[in-house]
């Protein structure tokens, strides 16, 4: 829209602009100007500052109480020697300004450059709402508070899932919330956020304005904004999940230890009859009994390896940790073992450095039973005459050792679950050398309760390394 009392002005800029593709609308002032916007707002206004009745600067003003700079850019056309006063309108919101007589290329300019940022702003602002309604419309709990802790934005969820009002989120904090057990934890998290500006994943709990206890698990993230820290918060409900998850644990405990007595039983006698204490029995039934007695072992084995990942999961599993000499360790769990390997045809073999006698601190059961383990499923897939190899060497302030085998690798499709629980590779050569696929997921976690690291590298159809690192006592002790 070209606004101007002149009709000459008027007339050359809405011929000029036309020609280069724009719809051009005419005001001869303010009132025919305001009579117009009532029937379609434009998108750009040129604005002349001297005229009758209401001059320019005024009706900026006015305009400026309804649209934003970003809404409606409006740009002043003034005479080069009433200048003096642009510095006026640009301080009551004027996007710009162009002089007379007019440099059409130059306006052009201007006009496209304050219409390409009205649509950017548009976008902008189209993008923040979706965004906004997302967030409102979310099931997840989010929040933002500033760096005193104190919540400037909470999304509908976080309100209904706590049973909050939007008004007692006024000058509130999130601590008002928690529960007094997290509170300490929650301002660790906090202050390390501030700190550092990263991100953090916890678990902590909410009470309820019912006075119900809500577990949640989420993240929060520090960022700035317009040069203040800001922290962001996304929490999920997962009250009902760790219900779940207590009582199939409890019932599985129950369960395994209800079990393993009479099973204990059952295999002690199995044991006996085929070791021939009852005397020597026909070759059929020693064949049944044998397969009993096998499988009656299998089963125990899974017991006790799923009461194993009951009481590393629950926190109850002790450890009672001492410094012992890593090789020690190793070569019992390779003696341990040995016997099971010849039954496949393999052998295994320890490479060590000469002079490298590590240190380590450590359950000594628990780390055999990672090593058995890790050699029993090397053992199990190695070919007949096949050599598994233990190898300890030093890497840089820890110990790494490694079990290599000759096996068919681990499939690629199978390699991101290695170490889930009850996972094992489909296939009909894995389903006959059995196992309970909880040994791996074991491994890994006792070794992450020793401060170590756990992976493995496969190539299918090569073999398969399973490896494991701990800290080097002798070297932290200098």
């Amino acid at each position: 829209m070209v606004v101007d009392d002149n009709e000459i002005n008027r007339d050359l800029l809405r011929r000029r602009l036309s020609k280069v593709g724009f719809l051009i609308d005419e005001a001869d002032g303010y009132t025919t100007a305001m009579e117009r916007m009532a029937l379609h707002t434009p998108d750009l206004i040129l604005l002349d500052i001297m005229m009758p009745e209401i001059n320019g600067v005024e009706m900026l003003k006015r305009l400026r109480k309804t649209y934003s700079q970003g809404e409606l850019p409006i740009i002043m056309v003034t005479a080069k020697d009433e200048s003096e006063g642009l510095g006026e309108t640009l301080q009551e919101g004027a996007n710009d300004y162009i002089t007379k007589p007019v440099n059409f290329p130059v306006a052009l300019a201007r006009i496209k450059a304050q219409l390409m940022r009205k649509r950017a702003e548009s976008a902008l602002k189209e993008g923040e709402a979706r965004l906004r309604d997302l967030f409102e419309h979310a099931s997840d709990m989010i929040h933002v508070s500033d760096e005193q802790g104190h919540i400037v934005y909470a999304n509908n969820a976080f309100c209904e899932v706590l049973g909050l009002a939007s008004e007692d989120l006024e000058g509130a904090s999130l601590e008002e919330w928690l529960h007094p057990a997290e509170v300490e934890g929650y301002r660790e998290v906090m202050a390390s956020l501030l700190t550092h500006e990263q991100s953090a994943r916890f678990e902590t709990r909410f009470v309820r304005r019912d006075g119900g206890i809500l577990e949640v698990e989420g993240n929060m993230s520090c960022r700035l904004f317009d040069g203040n820290k800001t922290l962001r918060g996304i929490f999920r409900d997962i009250t009902e999940r760790k219900r779940v998850e207590m009582l199939k644990n409890e019932f599985v405990s129950i369960v395994s230890h209800e079990l393993r007595t009479p099973l204990t039983s059952i295999m002690g006698s199995l044991g006996l009859m085929v070791g021939g204490v009852v005397g020597q029995l026909p070759e059929q039934a020693m064949s049944m009994l044998d397969i009993a007695y096998k499988n009656s072992q299998r089963l125990l084995r899974l017991i006790n390896d799923i009461l194993d990942i009951e009481k590393i999961e629950s926190g109850k599993m002790d450890f009672y940790l001492k410094r012992h000499p890593l090789r020690e360790l190793v070569e019992q769990a390779i003696e341990a073992n040995r016997a099971y390997g010849e039954t496949f045809g393999a052998r295994i073999l320890l490479e060590v450095p000469n002079d490298f006698a590590p240190e380590v601190l450590v359950d000594n059961d628990r780390l055999i039973q990672v090593l058995t383990n890790l050699l029993s499923n090397a053992l199990k897939f190695s070919p007949k005459a096949g050599v598994v190899r233990v190898s300890m060497k030093p890497l840089q302030e820890r110990v790494l050792i490694e079990v290599i085998d000759q096996g068919p690798g681990i499939p690629l499709a199978f390699q991101s679950r290695v170490f889930e629980k009850f996972a094992q590779a489909e296939s009909a050569n894995t389903r006959q050398k059995g196992g309970t696929g909880l040994g791996l997921s074991i491994a890994r976690a006792i070794v992450e309760r020793l401060h170590g690291e756990i992976g493995f590298r496969s190539e299918p159809g090569v073999g398969t390394t399973f490896f494991f690192s701990l800290p080097n006592q002798n070297l932290r002790s200098k």
